[in-house]
């Protein structure tokens, strides 16, 4: 739920190394999409979305990386993919959820029911995710 227009990048989750990231996904990026991103195979592999995010209103994010294929979807449809078949670097820095420490990169606005799985979900687990609200 954006509050006001994103400008640079604007983390929503950002798993940490001590000189950046490990994975994340962003509002916002210098693309002014929705970006994901993992750092794999000794790179940072980015994958764009194809439009901006609304502002005051509520949209889906969910970024899957399976070891073969990078996925990101908004309101549980796919937006953009691409092979990449390297394993994620291992971190034991923090996961964080808004920003990040590495480079200060906030988001402006409110996040709600942030899930990570051990595994990328399908098409229809995402979609089925973004209808069902986490149980109290």
């Amino acid at each position: 739920y954006p509050t006001a227009a994103q400008s640079g990048w604007r983390d929503i989750i950002m798993k940490e190394k001590s000189s950046g990231a490990v994975y994340y996904l962003t509002a916002n990026s210098t693309e002014n999409f929705p970006t994901t991103g993992v750092f794999a195979g000794g790179a940072e592999q980015i994958l764009y979305g194809k439009s901006t995010l609304p502002i005051a209103t509520w949209s889906h994010l969910a970024a899957t990386y399976d070891g073969i294929s990078q996925k990101l979807f908004l309101n549980g449809v796919l937006v953009a993919s691409r092979n990449q078949a390297n394993p994620i670097e291992i971190s034991t820095g923090p996961l964080r959820i808004g920003g990040d420490s590495v480079w200060g990169e906030y988001f402006n606005g409110l996040i709600d029911e942030v899930r990570i799985y051990r595994r990328a979900l399908s098409a229809g687990e995402i979609q089925a995710d973004m209808n069902t609200p986490i149980a109290q």
